[in-house]
């Protein structure tokens, strides 16, 4: 189970598996849409995105902000450098099972469709992208990954 790039990631990884000899049945995506080319961004541009995340936060207590925010760029950079270079390809043997945030079936969503050699299904998620997870979706969207997860 992936949400967002989580979901590519989880593409890939369930991939893998069965070239490994695993079975995977069914695999569970979070609004993740698929990856058709990369993404072409310079590290300073990787960086800039990075540092904006502190502009949006304030960090309270007795942290090293400096620190913090030099140790989190240095694992953002290789996240961002990873998810922005990969491209999901091929075909997995699984079941795919995509929630996606309110409003956002579309082709986007439906792409996971040729990325499988079974099924793939569409679930209206709560919620909007950032707030799939929150305090107020984080029940109804766990139902429904839930309610999946019964059915296998």
């Amino acid at each position: 189970m992936g949400y967002s790039a989580g979901g590519n990631l989880t593409f890939e990884v369930g991939k893998e598996l069965i070239n490994r000899g695993h079975q995977i049945s069914d695999i569970i995506l979070i609004d993740s849409y698929v990856r058709e080319e990369k993404i072409n961004v310079t590290d300073e541009e990787i960086k800039e995105h990075i540092r904006g995340f502190f502009d949006d936060v304030t960090i309270k207590g007795e942290f090293n902000r400096e620190f913090l925010e030099n140790a989190f760029c240095r694992r953002m950079e290789r996240y961002l450098s990873h998810i922005y270079n990969n491209v999901n390809t091929g075909t997995i043997e699984s079941n795919i099972h995509v929630i996606a945030k309110e409003n956002r079936v579309n082709d986007e969503i439906n792409k996971w469709s040729q990325l499988t050699s079974k099924s793939m299904k569409i679930y209206q998620g709560f919620g909007e992208y950032d707030d799939m997870l929150d305090e107020y979706n984080i029940d109804n969207n766990s139902q429904i990954v839930k309610s999946i997860l019964e059915k296998i």
